[in-house]
């Protein structure tokens, strides 16, 4: 299992805007876990979207 530690500060990789949706979704992924639920095919490509936006700017600032 591969985890990612986020840095919590916007930057121009990975703004404010996008950190704020991701954790919305992430709320919502583990809310629908817990229900034993599926997010929509909508929900879960924006999910997946910005977990690798964010991991490509963690990739882009680290260099």
């Amino acid at each position: 299992m591969t985890k990612l530690v986020s840095s919590f500060r916007p930057d121009d990789f990975f703004t404010a805007q996008q950190q704020i949706r991701l954790q919305e979704q992430k709320v919502q992924f583990h809310e629908a876990v817990e229900r034993s639920e599926a997010l929509s095919f909508i929900q879960q490509q924006e999910l997946e979207n910005l977990v690798e936006a964010e991991a490509r700017g963690g990739y882009f600032s680290f260099c």
